[in-house]
């Protein structure tokens, strides 16, 4: 594998793939650096052509919220909300829909996603299944997310599409593999207290949590490709009406960052429990510049396949 090869995988390339040079790791992570780790997809258009199984890597198949690199924890305001207060029960099954479009070097890229939440059984246990479809022109990748009913803390995930990913999660560990290009990647995690999992699972404690104008919450989220674990704050700043195109609604203005600086931004969330993302906006540096991640409800519905 050479170097503009290694480039172009997100930071499995090196974490989750052996045997590679320094310098491939090295790339690897100044790629992750450079995009980030929050939104659906991001596709770009080279300057030369790329075959579709390495251009359908330059991804952020998180499908959700992540720190980025792990770096020093930040201490919670004694007033911050936490994952003890998370609700379950406020959420509904619902399919909702979004525009994302990541920006970066002067080029935009515009990518449809569906989630659906759907009230399954799981074991003999009350779980949420989210599923994520991601549409990209040569593939749908799939994103699905089992969580604790109540207390929205995970249970299983699994990512399927060019790179498959398997994980089964206690309130303190996590298990499972990673597979990218025919090689695989053991994930053998232990936690000293219940973390989220990667993806959907920290929108939807998000949307489950108390939120009101001046509180905050000081979230713990386990990311599967880097094996590390971070935090994400986020604090209610005010309140503000926002037309999408599935309706105006009036919402939570919420700041968003991740420790060490990395990630920030603001989302804007209904105030009406559960408080889906409405609009959001975030920004990752890198050492090209910027990259922006924005999220627009398109429409939102009672549950239904989420094609």
């Amino acid at each position: 594998m050479g170097k503009d090869d290694c480039s172009l995988f997100s930071p499995w390339v090196g974490r989750a793939v052996p045997g590679l040079t320094e310098s491939c790791h090295s790339s690897a992570r100044n790629l992750w650096d450079a995009i980030g780790s929050y939104g659906t997809v991001l596709l770009w258009n080279p300057p030369t052509p790329m075959p579709f199984v390495r251009r359908a890597f330059v991804l952020l198949l998180l499908c959700g919220l992540s720190a980025g690199p792990a770096a020093a924890q930040p201490t919670a305001a004694p007033d911050s909300l936490s994952l003890s207060q998370i609700d379950g029960a406020t959420l509904q099954s619902t399919t909702l829909r979004y525009d994302v479009t990541v920006t970066a070097g002067g080029q935009s890229r515009t990518f449809s996603a569906v989630r659906a939440l759907t009230a399954t059984q799981t074991g003999g246990r009350d779980t949420w299944t989210v599923t994520d479809r991601t549409s990209l022109p040569q593939a749908t990748v799939v994103d699905s997310l089992v969580l604790n009913r109540t207390t929205l803390r995970p249970v299983m995930r699994r990512l399927s599409g060019p790179m498959t990913m398997t994980v089964s999660y206690t309130d303190t560990s996590a298990t499972g593999e990673l597979q990218l290009r025919g090689r695989s990647q053991r994930i053998d995690a232990s936690f000293d207290r219940p973390t989220l999992a990667g993806g959907a699972n920290v929108r939807m404690a998000l949307a489950a949590l108390p939120l009101a104008p001046g509180v905050s919450a000081t979230l713990p989220i386990y990311n599967e490709q880097q094996q590390s674990t971070q935090t994400l704050r986020f604090d209610v700043t005010g309140t503000e009406s926002v037309a999408s195109p599935a309706g105006t609604y009036d919402t939570f203005v919420v700041s968003i960052q991740s420790s060490g600086g990395g990630l920030s931004g603001t989302l804007h969330v209904r105030q009406t429990a559960p408080h889906h993302i409405v609009e959001s906006t975030l920004t990752q540096p890198g050492p090209r510049g910027d990259r922006t991640f924005t999220r627009t409800l398109t429409s939102i519905g009672s549950n239904g396949p989420a094609d």
